[in-house]
């Protein structure tokens, strides 16, 4: 066609009723796109009204076809059933890009987004988690998943399935959620209950995982060539790593692998560690502010300790890594501190798999290289010496949208698998 309107016109018309869904497939013809079943929504004995350029997709040499030199054959201008006008599309070659969604599951936020089969993130939406019961979580991952697609600007019926990255354990004979940090959720059917909420069919993974998969898909780890073994180590309130060997996501007998956290980097026990895990408990967010409180007790001047005082001696983890790009010393010793822990973790893991590249994600990854240097020099001086100096450790360029990218390309993995 010459123009976007000749196709636009030339348009699939059912009970004289002009579809959405049609002019989108028609927008999708002129970059040589088309779905993969235009049909697939509309009912089986409903007629179709087949016009140029649909009918002269399959004979017409040209691509698209020329409207100028009427090439489409006769069947044009009369009703077909849905079975023959899908049976005439099917003998075009396009290509197809598959709409799913991504629901991404956090102690504290539920973000959703609308992604391609390219990896193009159409719409993004964050709210808070209720954490409140399984009931009310739930409704909120139901209200975010519409507001992702009516925030895309695509219909529902396009959405081909659902991904969701989950902050626990998936038991993965049940299909069900262990998030021991959001109440209630103790072996909750998380599948069975979206499928039922949403009428699609819903792929779930833990979060780190689909991390993973989104950073080898999207992320650093796929300059060059695409990362076979990878390791995405979150670093939040918590810490966990998603773990891909030989190109293959290991998720273990039991659904608990990457249970990073647990992690020994200390010699001497503390009552935390039975509770956190002990790279947890000296690396997470939340350590970051307690080394913080305790030497602010020792040097409570400085800007460090002027933030404290603001927030009524409240210090978080974002308020030292803030204090440290500015200079402070105190909170510069605090993040040195907490990267040599972190480091001595990484050592482990790189000694332990021998990954390609090691990407570091998560909210205490914004800090950059404040954090990741003693991390990276702690991970050399402790690890094994031909792997941690094979190994890149980079921080993650996908940020906040890392858990829906994920979730979606864990989705389409999964769909992938079925056909």
């Amino acid at each position: 066609a010459e123009t976007l309107d000749e196709v636009r016109r030339a348009i699939v018309s059912i009970h004289g009723e002009r579809l959405d869904a049609v002019l989108t497939a028609c927008s999708f013809l002129v970059d040589g796109l088309a779905w993969r079943d235009p049909f697939a929504a509309i009912p089986p004995d409903a007629t179709v009204d087949v016009l140029p350029p649909f009918a002269a997709r399959s004979r017409c040499r040209s691509n698209p076809p020329n409207l100028k030199r009427k090439c489409w054959p006769a069947c044009c201008n009369r009703k077909l059933s849905v079975r023959e006008a899908r049976r005439l599309l099917s003998g075009t070659r396009t290509m197809s890009k598959t709409i799913v969604l991504g629901l991404d599951l956090g102690g504290t936020k539920i973000a959703a987004g609308v992604v391609d089969s390219s990896g193009k993130l159409l719409s993004s939406v964050r709210a808070p988690t209720p954490a409140s019961g399984v009931h009310k979580d739930v409704a909120a991952l139901f209200d975010a998943a519409h507001s992702a697609v009516a925030a895309a600007g695509v219909p529902w019926r396009a959405v081909r399935a659902v991904g969701v990255g989950v902050p626990g354990a998936i038991d993965p004979e049940s299909e069900t959620v262990w998030a021991p940090n959001l109440p209630g959720w103790k072996k909750v059917p998380l599948k069975r209950l979206l499928e039922k909420a949403l009428a699609r069919r819903v792929f779930i993974e833990g979060d780190r995982n689909v991390q993973a998969l989104a950073e080898q898909w999207l992320g650093g780890a796929g300059e060059r060539r695409r990362a076979r073994n990878l390791v995405f180590l979150t670093i939040g309130t918590g810490i966990g790593a998603g773990l891909i060997s030989d190109g293959r996501l290991m998720t273990g007998a039991h659904g608990v692998t990457g249970a990073a956290g647990w992690l020994a980097v200390s010699g001497r026990w503390r009552p935390e560690f039975a509770r956190l895990g002990c790279l947890e408990a000296l690396g997470a967010g939340p350590a970051v502010a307690r080394f913080a409180r305790k030497a602010l007790r020792k040097k409570p001047h400085g800007l460090l300790a002027k933030f404290s005082r603001d927030r009524r001696n409240a210090v978080s983890a974002e308020a030292v890594v803030t204090a440290a790009r500015r200079g402070d010393p105190t909170a510069r010793r605090v993040l040195e501190e907490v990267g040599a822990n972190l480091g001595r973790g990484v050592a482990s893991i790189v000694s332990l798999l021998n990954p390609e590249v090691v990407v570091v994600g998560g909210g205490l990854a914004q800090a950059g290289e404040l954090i990741l240097r003693p991390l990276r020099r702690a991970a050399r001086q402790w690890g094994q010496p031909l792997a941690s100096r094979q190994v890149r450790i980079v921080r993650s360029r996908l940020g906040v949208s890392a858990g829906v990218l994920g979730a979606a390309r864990y989705c389409l993995m999964k769909l992938e698998e079925r056909t």
